[in-house]
């Protein structure tokens, strides 16, 4: 084996020097990622007014029949749905919860291409591979185009440990780039010991060779996913959140509409449609058996978590990888809301909507941040194992008059606190301005107005409170926020103060 990687190592390095005017053509300044985009049919935003919870609901029950029926509110239905209603489809989305409040909100925050996946494409010469990590690529830079308020690149040091990894490594990082093409977030780059303690000086540096840092995105997942189906609802889309689908109904044995119950009332109602899209994730399943009870179930559900660590575990604009930890999976340990997330696991469970990790998850990801952190210096999630895109540069709620420093106006004109400001101008983008309208007065001299839900955290009450078209968009926030104040709570008890399981 220790052969086979020395030789790996040496062709990775023979290439690496003919690379090496492109590596050297490399340097880390500043990312000039945000670009104010041009005016079109796909970023213009449209003059239909967002309808509010209640509008939506009486449209599912006015007994129209649609075109696309979807059910469930994540990343995939939500995505779905700007889909066909981009296409001139009558769209219906329906969420038997919060948007995002399943796996779409407990993610590792990268858009990445996978480059472990890449790995795998070079070194089993599989072309599907390949095409995989193309189109990832290809879609980080668009989300990093239409949802510029809440995305950003990130920077992630590779550590090495070896010598003969360097060019191993260093090449790798390399094809990732190439693959990316003029899509590329940025070029990676070498770094010496001495720079890579600089710039993460938590690292252990006991036979420390240097560091390869390399660019993904980051992204505030839950509120990309509600961002996404509010755009589809501007654009025609009706959806609703706490609305469950109950039975499906048949016509000649062809699928053709649908039991809902909204969950806020208790009401029930049918609702016709041409096609029906199961988006639900791990209870894939259970949709499936709706259709069909004999139906052989196709869904393996995976845990995965994820711990939550104090701030001071990682630099605040550097994320970190660890490439091959004892059981030869990745780790990443990357800033986050002050904090920094560590994970991810990836084991058989049972599907639950209320997933919590296990006392060996934990250890196991504590264990693997000894191994890489100096000694001076924690939520879980279910996931699924199973063409030409319509909304491709298509701009996202929130996105079309947003600037990176559109926080200041906030500031400036309703008297925000600067921490709160950033906070709104990079969850609600360019709509910061009607949800800093509706924050209370504080009754002090500065910050005039806008009150904390927590001392700690930039979320305010305007965010959880009220009613109206941003009502279901304040309401995954507001969950937010009290979500996390119990599971620190709870985390402080299970494992101490200084490490909160997310």
């Amino acid at each position: 084996m220790s052969r086979r990687r020395l030789l790996l190592g040496g062709a990775a390095g023979v290439t690496g020097a003919v690379m090496a005017a492109w590596a050297l053509a490399a340097d880390d300044s500043p990312v000039e990622w945000y670009k104010p985009a041009t005016v079109s049919a796909r970023t213009e935003r449209r003059k239909r007014p967002l309808p509010s919870r209640t509008e939506q609901v009486n449209m599912l029950q006015a007994g129209h029949t649609y075109d696309v029926l979807i059910i469930g509110g994540g990343a995939t239905g939500a995505g779905c749905a700007l889909d066909a209603t981009t296409r001139g489809l009558r769209t219906a989305l329906v969420e038997a919860d919060d948007f995002a409040s399943g796996t779409s909100s407990r993610s590792t925050k990268l858009i990445h291409g996978g480059v472990r996946y890449l790995q795998k494409a070079i070194m089993q010469l599989d072309y599907d591979q390949y095409k995989m990590v193309k189109e990832a690529l290809h879609e980080r830079a668009n989300m990093l185009e239409v949802a510029p308020h809440l995305t950003r690149p990130l920077p992630i040091l590779l550590p090495v440990y070896k010598w003969w990894q360097v060019p191993y490594y260093w090449f790798g990082i390399k094809m990732y780039d190439l693959v990316a093409g003029d899509r590329n977030v940025k070029s990676s780059y070498y770094l010496s010991k001495k720079n890579t303690l600089e710039l993460f000086p938590m690292l252990k540096s006991d036979n420390l060779c240097g560091g390869i840092v390399y660019y993904d995105g980051q992204q505030d997942d839950a509120r990309m996913n509600l961002a996404i189906a509010l755009t589809a609802a501007r654009h025609g889309a009706t959806i609703a959140n706490h609305v469950s689908v109950t039975k499906l109904h048949k016509t000649a044995g062809k699928l053709s509409g649908a039991r809902l119950r909204d969950e806020m009332t208790g009401k029930e109602w049918d609702i016709k449609a041409k096609c029906i899209i199961n988006a639900t994730g791990p209870f894939t399943d259970t949709i499936r058996k709706m259709d069909d009870d004999t139906v052989k179930e196709i869904c393996c559900p995976s845990s995965g978590v994820h711990i939550v660590l104090p701030g001071y575990y990682s630099p605040e604009h550097m994320g970190l990888l660890d490439p091959a930890t004892s059981d030869g999976r990745v780790i990443f340990f990357l800033p986050w809301l002050k904090g920094t997330i560590a994970g991810t696991t990836d084991l058989p469970c049972q599907v639950t909507h209320n997933p919590k990790p296990t006392e060996d998850e934990i250890l196991f990801i504590l264990t693997e941040v000894k191994n890489y952190l100096n000694p001076d210096v924690e939520g879980a999630n279910l996931k699924p194992l199973y063409k030409e895109c319509q909304t491709d540069g298509f701009l996202i709620e929130g996105a079309h008059g947003w600037t990176p420093t559109m926080y200041i106006r906030l500031v400036q004109d309703f008297g925000l606190e600067m921490e709160v400001a950033q906070h709104l101008a990079k969850s609600y983008g360019d709509r910061a301005f009607a949800v800093a309208k509706m924050a209370a007065m504080t009754g002090k001299r500065w910050p005039i107005i806008g009150k904390k839900v927590h001392p700690e955290f930039p979320y305010i009450d305007a965010e959880i409170s009220g009613d109206g078209p941003a009502q279901m968009a304040r309401r995954t926030n507001g969950r937010k926020v009290l979500e996390w104040q119990q599971r620190t709570v709870d985390c402080q008890k299970y494992i101490g103060p200084d490490i909160m399981t997310h």
